[in-house]
């Protein structure tokens, strides 16, 4: 559900800055603004924001009722996008842009103008509201869960080994009694040492590895006092089911890795598709302007941008700038998760056209090529779109088992998934290539700016190729845990 949520957070979050002005955005002034279809519209708007924010306090009270820890974080994240809608009085605004609307043709520019001003404050706040559901805390907590428990894990493991060794010695026979002794308390202690860590509070394993710890901790026990008084035979069976117990609990570490890794997995996926239909929002908002703005200097006796020209594309400079603060988000997540490089390097690369966009805007180059580009970037976000939704799907595929029979540690997204967006990176360098030796000859590739856009298209065909060498041999195919 709070995925469900996540994704309607965004839709709204766009509309209605543009509901009210929409026409307006689009036609210029004088023009028919239909209010009394607006007006239906943002009623609607109002009406579903308020189903969404009793779907935000009805989730938050029962996750703050559950016995999960990470039930009540996610209730707490709730409860601040909801503060933040009462604090900013979100549904009394939206009943005054509709009575708004309703009472007035928008016949005057002052009453169109604070139609759109109070819909940029709606938009304004809600994405207030869909910052605060972003908010990475869950993952965090998810990750350093994950990092406890692998810590968790290692000490096992080193004491499995040790207890193996020691055991190896005490069936040789060939040790001296006070120095196996010796070598025995020692694991005896490390033992112990875990399963004291694996009682205090917050702690994670549950309790069946601390029962196999605990188990495992009184059989060293009992091989220390075998070997004190020379029965070698029984410190050895006391030895052998200290490991049977520890590989019990290490096995169950491995089970709770791989679930919070699964857990982790499907709270950044939910968090980069939300984020992604965010940036594809504002992109076609940012397009929709870009062509405007074309076409009104296209229109114009001399074809030169003039002064409102200008000043509309310095916004749209602005607006793509926020779009790239997402994005830089996105890149973020994906850096610090490891394992889709390919989808890494797919942000990077629309990070990059969304930076150029931003530049091209910024000196109001609204021409083909930024308009290419800016379909570029729409293009690309609503694959992520549906490839991040496809990955959040059942499957019924086993993980790949290592080179030890274990299963290899779960991925964000699968090597098809992978392979697919490598092919749309290739090919939208391709078309990128093509555009800009159709539309810059001679002179014009002599441009820094243009140069400099020529070689991160280079620079981009390189990370493809090493992209595809790292996939093509499994590199980043990386395991959460060492083999053991």
């Amino acid at each position: 559900m709070f995925h469900h949520l996540l994704v309607f957070a965004v839709v709204l979050s766009a509309v209605p800055a543009f509901a009210a002005g929409d026409t307006i955005l689009q036609t210029g002034f004088p023009l028919d603004p239909a209010p009394s279809r607006a007006a239906l519209q943002q009623e609607l708007l109002a009406r579903q924001f308020k189903e969404f924010e009793q779907q935000l306090l009805s989730l938050a009270q029962r996750l703050e009722k559950s016995s999960k820890p990470e039930d009540r974080e996610r209730a707490k994240t709730l409860r601040t996008a909801i503060r933040i809608a009462s604090r900013q009085a979100l549904d009394v605004r939206f009943d005054k842009l509709v009575e708004l609307l309703k009472k007035s043709d928008l016949s005057t520019f002052q009453e169109l103008k604070e139609a759109i001003a109070e819909g940029e404050k709606i938009a304004q706040d809600l994405r207030k509201m869909l910052a605060a559901l972003l908010a990475d805390k869950d993952l965090e907590r998810l990750r350093a869960e994950r990092i406890k428990l692998s810590d968790f894990r290692k000490l096992i493991v080193e004491a499995l080994r040790k207890t193996r060794v020691a055991r190896a010695l005490t069936e040789g026979g060939k040790m001296d009694k006070g120095e196996l002794a010796r070598i025995q308390e020692r694991v005896t202690k490390d033992t112990e040492a875990i399963a004291r860590e694996l009682e205090k509070e917050g702690a994670p394993g549950g309790e069946k590895t601390k029962t196999h710890v605990n188990n495992a901790a009184k059989n060293q026990q009992s091989a220390a006092k075998n070997i004190g008084r020379g029965n070698n035979d029984g410190a050895s069976g006391d030895q052998s089911r200290a490991i049977d117990d520890l590989i019990k609990a290490r096995d169950e570490f491995d089970r709770l890795l791989r679930q919070a890794r699964e857990e982790e997995l499907k709270q950044l996926l939910a968090n980069l598709e939300a984020r992604c239909r965010l940036m594809l929002q504002m992109q076609t908002e940012v397009q929709d302007g870009t062509i405007r703005v074309d076409k009104a200097i296209a229109a114009a006796a001399d074809r030169q941008p003039t002064r409102a020209d200008i000043q509309k594309s310095l916004q749209l400079s602005d607006r793509e700038g926020e779009i790239v603060k997402e994005a830089n988000q996105a890149v973020q997540l994906l850096e610090a998760e490891g394992s889709a490089e390919a989808f890494l390097e797919v942000f990077v690369q629309v990070r990059e056209d969304m930076k150029t966009v931003q530049r091209r805007l910024g000196k109001a180059d609204v021409g083909k090529v930024t308009q290419a580009i800016e379909e570029d970037i729409i293009a690309t976000l609503k694959e992520m779109i549906e490839a991040l939704k496809k990955a959040q799907q059942p499957s019924s595929d086993q993980p790949l088992p290592s080179n030890d029979g274990r299963p290899l540690d779960p991925k964000l997204v699968d090597r098809l998934a992978e392979l697919k967006m490598i092919r749309s990176m290739q090919i939208r360098v391709n078309g990128r290539t093509q555009t800009y030796a159709r539309q810059y000859t001679g002179e014009q590739a002599d441009d820094p700016d243009i140069q400099k856009e020529l070689r991160g298209l280079a620079d981009r065909q390189k990370q493809i190729q090493r992209v595809t060498r790292d996939l093509s041999t499994g590199k980043n195919q990386t395991e959460d845990v060492p083999n053991n």
